[in-house]
């Protein structure tokens, strides 16, 4: 096992609004075979980290190879990030997960390994 450390950079577009780190799942699979609940919860057990606006959270995964994405509730529907492949390894790994607004697409957000 190692440790995975996710920090949210702070930011006033959607600060109020929860972000869920989804791992270990195909996304596409994740959004066929699982129900959402609104406060974000998920059915199934699928491996599922909250973070807030600001904050710096730490968890593990296992060495192999694994993917994660980012899936945010909003009041416009489910908002989904990029999936982005952890290789595999035993080395720790840091993600930062920067939110930005699009007038065109309206939130996004994207997951940047930490150096």
């Amino acid at each position: 096992m190692r440790n995975l450390t996710i920090f949210r950079k702070k930011s006033f577009v959607g600060s109020m609004i929860p972000y869920h780190c989804v791992f270990g799942i195909d996304i596409n699979d994740f959004k066929k075979h699982f129900e959402v609940k609104n406060n974000g919860s998920v059915e199934n057990g699928v491996a599922i980290l909250n973070v807030k606006n600001n904050e710096r959270v730490t968890t593990q995964i296992p060495n192999e190879e694994t993917t994660m994405f980012v899936l945010a509730i909003t009041s416009s529907g489910n908002s989904y990030s990029d999936v982005l492949q952890i290789e595999s390894g035993n080395e720790d790994i840091s993600i930062v997960l920067e939110t930005n607004y699009n007038f065109a697409k309206g939130s996004t957000f994207k997951l940047v390994r930490d150096k």
